[in-house]
């Protein structure tokens, strides 16, 4: 860094004018420097990481990538009026005003309650999540998941879950950096988590996505009320939250 630019950041770093930079001792000075092209190394690598994440959840071959990837990890349910139906409810969802991103979708085997959607703009529906509810239902519970696309809740989360090291090591060029973002990636999959205000907006803009639609808007409690009749209500009370925090809404607030 030379002695122009280095007197900028430690300007900038300890809020002070450049005059008053001349006479902080040398100790002093290299220290801050120090500090300033750490931070400095962080905010590049991070550029490098969120741009190299927003590259695979807009392009359409991130969304392949991701669509493969996702079917290696849940399998694929070799039911065809199954596929066909969560492509049509799609088909139908993305046509509301409020969905501004095109997404893909496909039936998993797992006999769990349960939709997600990954990076890449990539939704999979359980079975589980078929046999229990009828169109007008799984409409809503898919434009949930639509919901957390639209307000790119995944690669926000994805981004979160990359260190420093990591995050530094890509942006210097080390080999192999696409097969590491997308081990992250599929890391992430598998164990994301969103907050309860992304929960709750999923869901209120779930809503709004499905009284746009031609299906039922009653199908949005109902398909709660099912996951509560199944489930309970999903929601830790007193020291149970405390040492393992609810991110959903209590599952009756939501119906």
């Amino acid at each position: 860094m030379n002695k122009k630019i280095k007197s900028l950041v430690l300007a900038a770093v300890m809020g002070l004018s450049l005059t008053t930079v001349a006479v902080v001792p040398a100790t002093v000075e290299a220290a801050s420097a120090g500090a300033a092209e750490t931070l400095i190394g962080g905010a590049v690598a991070y550029a490098y990481v969120s741009t190299a994440f927003n590259k695979m959840d807009n392009s359409k071959e991130g969304q392949e990538q991701s669509l493969a990837r996702a079917k290696k990890q849940t399998g694929y349910l070799e039911d065809s009026a199954a596929q066909a139906r969560v492509q049509r409810i799609m088909k139908t969802l993305e046509a509301s005003p409020s969905v501004k991103r095109s997404y893909v979708v496909y039936a998993n085997p797992s006999d769990d309650f349960n939709a997600f959607a990954t990076v890449g703009r990539v939704m999979s529906v359980n079975k589980g999540a078929l046999d229990l509810l009828d169109d007008d239902e799984l409409a809503y519970v898919m434009a949930h998941e639509i919901s957390h696309g639209e307000h790119k809740d995944i690669v926000n989360g994805l981004k979160k879950q990359v260190g420093l090291s990591t995050a530094v090591s890509l942006a210097a060029g080390g080999g192999g950096n696409a097969a590491i973002l997308s081990n992250i990636a599929g890391n992430y999959m598998e164990n994301q988590v969103f907050t309860m205000g992304q929960e709750k907006a999923a869901d209120e803009l779930g809503f709004k996505i499905l009284s746009e639609s031609p299906y039922n808007v009653g199908a949005a409690a109902a398909s709660m009320a099912v996951l509560r009749n199944k489930y309970g209500d999903l929601y830790r009370e007193g020291l149970n939250q405390v040492f393992s925090p609810n991110n959903h809404p209590k599952t009756s607030s939501r119906v």
